[in-house]
């Protein structure tokens, strides 16, 4: 469909024959009221309302930055399977794209939940504790991330938990870099790892 098709597609739907003044302000209208509508409930899921509506700086002395190496995050974590043999799961056996393996290695297996997590879940005002069905000082679901990262995994490959060849233990690794605000000439380098392992109790969840 072309853009005049589109633009008559959305005049009908307006309920006019072409896009007058009057349907553009309805659409902006209906646009912003979802919109908003999303950030009062903290919807974080609305494509519209995304990650940016809470963004905030809290302030510290030091900063740290991880230094990203295409070939070893795109290589994919260490597993370790039922049967004791070893392997890397990157990029090409989950067959994703490069942004994604940047987040499953450096955030998801880290214990780096989603932001929409946080923001859903935690921290939450009387109103949205109300529509969640939660009592005053309830938080939401605890984070799952840990979880998430074998179901991931395995489900990829089509593997329950009783297969020779299941995952049960994600290793991984990176360097991060330091420096302080108040001298940024001194610079440090330690190394952060993740060493995930299976828990049989996740079974009742598979």
């Amino acid at each position: 469909m072309g853009d005049a098709g589109a633009l008559g597609a959305y005049a009908l739907w307006l309920g006019g024959d072409s896009l007058t003044r009057r349907n553009v302000n309805r659409l902006l209208v209906a646009w912003l009221c979802v919109t908003w509508g999303a950030v009062l409930v903290r919807s974080d899921s609305f494509p519209l309302t995304w990650a940016p509506m809470y963004s905030s700086w809290e302030p510290h002395e030091v900063t740290s930055n991880r230094v990203v190496e295409d070939a070893v995050y795109m290589r994919g974590m260490l597993v370790t399977r039922r049967d004791w043999s070893t392997g890397y799961v990157g990029a090409r056996e989950l067959n994703i794209v490069r942004n994604h393996m940047y987040r499953l290695y450096y955030q998801r297996t880290f214990g780096q939940p989603p932001v929409t997590w946080a923001h859903g879940s935690q921290s939450l005002g009387a109103f949205n504790r109300w529509i969640r069905g939660l009592e005053a000082g309830e938080e939401g679901p605890p984070d799952d991330t840990e979880f998430r990262v074998f179901r991931s995994l395995n489900k990829t490959f089509g593997l329950d938990p009783d297969d020779p060849v299941f995952i049960v233990r994600v290793q991984a690794s990176f360097d991060v870099l330091y420096r302080r605000f108040d001298d940024v000439s001194k610079v440090w380098r330690d190394t952060s790892r993740a060493d995930l392992r299976w828990d049989e109790s996740w079974r009742e969840r598979w």
